[in-house]
């Protein structure tokens, strides 16, 4: 059984002034091959894990049993505020089977 684990965390760049943490809040998607086809056409759709408006979060996740049937899986990052501006991402992800 495949099993993903890690850690993000998200902020805005400055230079020399601290914002507050909460500013550099962004959603985070796993979705499975279909459910990123309706994302990518607009269209809604479930995702197989959400986090919304988080700047740090542990993942630890087990994925669907695929036997030997390879799968792509799609992890996204999505500004929810972009009034805030650019926000970067340094994730550490790994999965197990």
């Amino acid at each position: 059984m495949p099993h993903l684990h890690g850690t993000f965390r998200s902020f805005i760049p400055t230079a020399g002034a601290q914002s507050d943490p909460d500013d550099a809040d962004i959603d985070f998607l796993i979705l499975k091959e279909e459910q990123y086809a309706d994302f990518a056409s607009g269209r809604p759709s479930e995702a197989l894990f959400f986090v919304e408006a988080s700047h740090s979060q542990d993942v630890n996740l087990s994925l669907p049993v695929s036997q030997d049937q390879p799968q792509k899986f799609y992890l996204i990052f999505r500004n929810p505020s972009p009034t805030h501006g650019k926000k970067l991402v340094e994730a550490d992800f790994t999965v197990d089977f």
